[in-house]
């Protein structure tokens, strides 16, 4: 594990290179939204590190990081050079000749500047992204957890036959905080009329069911929280906990990203990402105005948007 501390064995430590002066937690977390590998983060070396900050800012658009790191460099060692692959290694030289000369201690907390006016690239369809949206109303005639089980996966062979790729699905707080077990599924799936417990239990069955089989088919799960959702990290932490979690995208809005931000930057077996759904919108304006607030604080070129029937992303 690196020291990322001024101090170490009571005695000051000095940057030898720009990586480690600006490495910290929240750039981790960053870059592993800007698709870095864990095992670059967890065990590369300081370049590497460095090349994937380069490689991760294009991606950026929007948020403060980019231009705050290019003012620093302009501000602390004379650097104008754009930061990008091409002149890494040329600015990779000049900060540690530059750091012989003026010993400093790290990590230096970066000054985080307003970005400039963003203006959104247009929106491209993602390729093989066609979504299947699961109608949130539990509409089986099954009585047995073994039978729905059987239903379930025939609708997704024939949806997986037609092209789809994504399961979006609508999720309530009383869905979510369900814990069912085969035998009280089988309680609710029997009863005549269902109640409301009824009904969040075999959509709480349901969605452990999508996310079991998600995994095993490698498709992508679409998720929308109800507005009443009270402790969804929760939720998800305990559903990752006891079937694993596929490729997962949460779908946010302004306010509730700083809720599912710092989830999606955790180290988790398969990505975890945000979207938009752009249908939720009244008119473009108010879609756009979001997608540019929400790309201050997470990265525009991995945001996806549920755009219809399928997935688009922003063309960076």
């Amino acid at each position: 594990m690196r020291e990322n501390g001024a101090e170490k064995g009571g005695k000051n430590v000095h940057a030898t290179n720009l990586t480690e002066l600006i490495r910290d937690g929240d750039l981790c977390g960053l870059l592993r939204l800007c698709g870095t590998k864990e095992a670059l983060l967890s065990h590369g070396s300081d370049y590497d590190f460095f090349l994937a900050v380069c490689r991760s800012l294009p991606l950026l658009k929007g948020h403060p990081f980019p231009e705050s790191l290019q003012i620093f460099l302009k501000t602390r060692f004379g650097i104008a050079q754009p930061i990008t692959i091409d002149h890494a290694a040329e600015i990779w030289r000049a900060v540690a000749d530059a750091l012989l000369m003026q010993p400093t201690a790290f990590p230096v907390k970066l000054a985080l500047q307003k970005p400039a006016e963003t203006r959104l690239p247009p929106l491209q369809p993602q390729a093989n992204a066609v979504l299947w949206r699961v109608d949130g109303k539990i509409d089986t005639v099954a009585t047995s957890w073994e039978a729905w089980v059987r239903e379930l996966r025939e609708m997704l062979d024939e949806k997986e036959r037609a092209g789809f790729s994504c399961i979006s699905l609508h999720l309530s707080d009383a869905a979510l905080a369900q814990k069912p077990n085969p035998y009280r599924v089988d309680l609710s799936l029997q009863a005549t009329p269902r109640k409301n417990e009824d009904t969040a239990l075999l959509a709480s069955q349901r969605l452990r069911f999508f996310c079991i089989e998600a995994q095993r088919r490698e498709l992508t799960l679409i998720l929308h929280l109800d507005a009443d959702c009270q402790n969804p990290i929760g939720c998800l932490e305990w559903l990752e906990k006891t079937v694993g979690l596929p490729s997962l995208l949460l779908v946010v809005t302004q306010e509730t990203c700083a809720t599912f931000l710092p989830f999606a930057m955790r180290v988790h077996r398969a990505p975890v990402g945000l979207a938009l759904d752009s249908t939720r919108y009244p008119s473009r304006a108010e879609f756009e105005k979001e997608a540019i607030a929400l790309a201050a604080c997470y990265p525009l070129g991995r945001l996806s948007v549920v755009d219809g029937e399928r997935l688009s992303s922003f063309g960076l």
